[in-house]
């Protein structure tokens, strides 16, 4: 029997949910969540409602926001005060007969509608000629992470998924501390980038772990959990900025936990295929043994006789002989396959962010309309649980992504009117890309071998963030034309839908190993890429 046929077979007796297994699964729970914290320049950098400070006829900034008096004082746009403008005055007097309507002038001061402090308020971004320092923000997060899958990967099958992970997390939270002390904007959009640059691989390595950490009938249910605890991170993100009034505060409350990760040095084991891959057989004996409840290897002889065995008659693979990321794309198929994940990566990201960071436009009120956007996921998750084992990875994917562009584009053309028609299609088409990434995340981890799995996630995942940079643009195409975005997710969907049917199906599939393994998934099958 080859190694890797028996860690399967292994993985797949371990009945028992231990101790160390409880350990191992709360402390990547913790990364997955920890990990969508990055998201907060949603409401940190989001647009306020403010108009014009008047001095004449008030003490001070905190006034209310729109009093009945302001409209003989300021021009009003569509019910509400202009943002930026107020009418001229001819003495610096409270009275009405001063006021020339045929003049107005910049705004010096501003009342804001709520009292929620984010770095409009900190650092003065007000007014149209500044709105792009605000939808830049979470493009430039979208480089940061881009940087930070374009090495994390490769670091990952050298040095190992725990090194990345524990390293990621403990470097974007120094990154969230020192945003949350920024002084200068400057100083905050560096640190916006820094945060997914420094600890982008963290949640890729967390999810390989626990792929590779449990038998092949598993994964589903396990990639389920992962994924419902990404969605309550959602609602714990809005949740601390709804409760904390300050954007500094709500950073400290989300990062000062990531120290945590320091306990992960004794509480997540390493992969058991990546130490295989590099021919780690003792640490493999010890990772095992726990996972079968044994506090030493010689209380599980056969296991322990086993490991020696191979040991013995191992070679030694050095860096040369060692399948690399570059000997994978040397492969015709898998090279067509990475590109071909990549672009539904463009699309999936694309679709799942725009749809995320155009929630909060949904109602006035941002955190509940986010919180809603967050919830809908889970139901999307459990229709991926049942939906995924009974119609197999490429089917299920084109599907959920055609959904959700045909869903999308029918928002564009319901009447205002019917406003909760639109709005369940909304959370519709976000929940058929909820599934669509769950998809392709599994997905991609079973299409290539052991020796450059992260290394292909990462690099697909790292170009898919193309597809999440644009979508903070949102509001400008919807500037130029209102159902623009609309459109566009209609025919990234029903696009990167119908090209989904090219994969080989790996339902039920062992992971591949070695290329030529991966090279053979869906061989028997009439479309295969």
């Amino acid at each position: 029997m080859e190694i890797t046929d028996h860690v399967e077979n292994i993985l797949k007796g371990v009945n028992k949910f231990g101790k160390y297994q409880i350990f191992a699964y709360l402390s990547l729970g913790f990364v997955y969540m920890f990990n969508i914290f990055d998201l907060g320049y949603i409401f940190i950098a989001r647009d306020a409602k403010y108009r014009c400070f008047i001095p004449e006829c008030e003490a001070d900034s905190r006034s209310v926001y729109n009093p009945e008096w302001l409209k003989d004082f300021v021009p009003f746009k569509g019910g509400s005060p202009d943002s930026c403008h107020r009418y001229a005055m001819m003495n610096n007097t409270c009275s009405v007969t001063d006021i020339s309507r045929n003049e107005t002038q910049a705004c010096e001061q501003f009342v804001y509608q709520t009292h929620d402090i984010t770095i409009v308020h900190d650092f003065g971004i007000h007014c149209e000629e500044n709105v792009w320092k605000l939808t830049i923000v979470g493009t430039v997060s979208m480089c940061g992470e881009l940087v930070g899958l374009s090495y994390s990967g490769f670091i990952s099958d050298r040095y190992g998924r725990k090194t990345i992970l524990i390293a990621g997390v403990l470097l974007s939270t120094l990154c969230g501390i020192l945003k949350s002390l920024s002084v200068s904007y400057t100083m905050y959009v560096i640190m916006e980038f820094l945060d997914p640059a420094l600890g982008a691989g963290m949640y890729n390595a967390a999810f390989i772990l626990a792929m590779e950490f449990v038998a092949p009938k598993h994964r589903n249910f396990a990639n389920t959990v992962i994924c419902c605890l990404v969605a309550s991170s959602q609602c714990i993100l809005a949740l601390t900025a709804w409760l904390t009034t300050s954007w500094r505060i709500m950073l400290r409350i989300l990062y000062i936990p990531g120290f945590i990760a320091i306990t992960f040095f004794w509480t997540i084991p390493e992969s058991i295929r990546w130490l295989l891959s590099k021919n780690k057989i003792e640490e493999i004996q010890i990772i095992v043994s726990r996972l079968q409840g044994k506090e030493t290897l010689s209380e599980n002889t056969t296991l322990l006789t086993f490991f020696h065995s191979y040991a013995e008659k191992r070679p030694i693979v050095t860096e040369k002989q060692s399948e690399t990321f570059i000997d994978a794309v040397k492969s015709r198929i898998l090279l067509l396959r990475l590109i071909h994940c990549a672009f539904t990566w463009i699309c999936c990201t694309f679709l799942y962010f725009g749809l995320t960071m155009n929630s909060v436009t949904l109602s006035e009120d941002v955190y509940s309309s986010f919180i809603l956007s967050a919830l809908v996921e889970i139901p999307g998750y459990l229709i991926y649980y049942y939906g995924n084992l009974k119609i197999g990875r490429r089917l299920f994917l084109s599907i959920t992504f055609i959904s959700a562009g045909v869903s999308c584009l029918a928002v564009g053309f319901i009447p205002k009117d019917l406003h909760w028609l639109k709005l369940t299609l909304y959370l519709v088409g976000k929940c058929s890309a909820t599934i669509s990434y769950t998809v392709i995340y599994v997905y991609t981890t079973e299409m290539f071998p052991t020796t450059c799995r992260h290394s292909t996630l990462s690099v697909c995942s790292m170009l898919g963030r193309f597809g999440s940079m644009v979508a903070p643009q949102i509001p400008f195409m919807a500037r130029m034309y209102e159902i623009l975005p609309l459109i566009l997710f209609a025919i990234i969907g029903s696009t990167s839908g119908t090209l989904a049917l090219l994969f080989p199906e790996t339902l039920n599939t062992k992971l591949p190993e070695t290329i030529q393994e991966a090279i053979d998934i869906g061989k028997n099958q009439k479309r295969n890429i």
